[in-house]
């Protein structure tokens, strides 16, 4: 092997070993934002322990308005300043925050229905909830939660 070879394939490595470490440090950093940044709560004595992300979302948008038991469910939205709201659009209803806020107008202008109720933090979502079994809210990911919530898993 010649001199020029092996200087050829000792940069190869290298660069090889730089493109490797770069597809683990993005695979890393694909999983850590794949963890939630929001979590979705429902009131303590709610019997709903699992739902999907769409029926979430449908009842956000009020495109389906009932628990799997029949009640009325009351979706409780953030402030569209918010940043949990924002990660909440953007996980639950794959879109922005201004994509939804397009959509309610729409809806409001037609007549059709009215967007959720707004309320200003995690604490006043967590009260409102707790004091309303057909309330459904999100929250901060890293927020502690009341004693009269609790968080059903959200299946993809």
């Amino acid at each position: 092997m010649n001199l020029e070879t092996a200087a050829f394939r000792r940069a190869l490595r290298r660069t090889l070993g730089v493109v490797i470490a770069g597809f683990v440090l993005a695979e890393g950093s694909a999983r850590a934002q794949d963890t939630p940044k929001y979590q979705v709560i429902v009131n303590a004595s709610n019997p709903v322990t699992e739902v999907a992300r769409a029926e979430v979302s449908r009842w956000f948008l009020k495109q389906a308005t009932k628990w799997p038991d029949g009640k009325i469910v009351i979706p409780l939205d953030q402030s569209t300043r918010s940043e949990v709201r924002a990660f909440f659009c953007a996980g639950v209803h794959r879109q922005s925050t201004q994509a939804i806020e397009t959509y309610w107008q729409k809806q409001i202008f037609s007549g059709r229905t009215t967007p959720p109720f707004v309320k200003v933090g995690d604490a006043e979502v967590m009260t409102y909830v707790s004091g309303n079994p057909a309330a459904i809210g999100y929250v901060a990911a890293d927020a502690t939660l009341s004693s009269g919530v609790k968080t059903p898993k959200i299946k993809e």
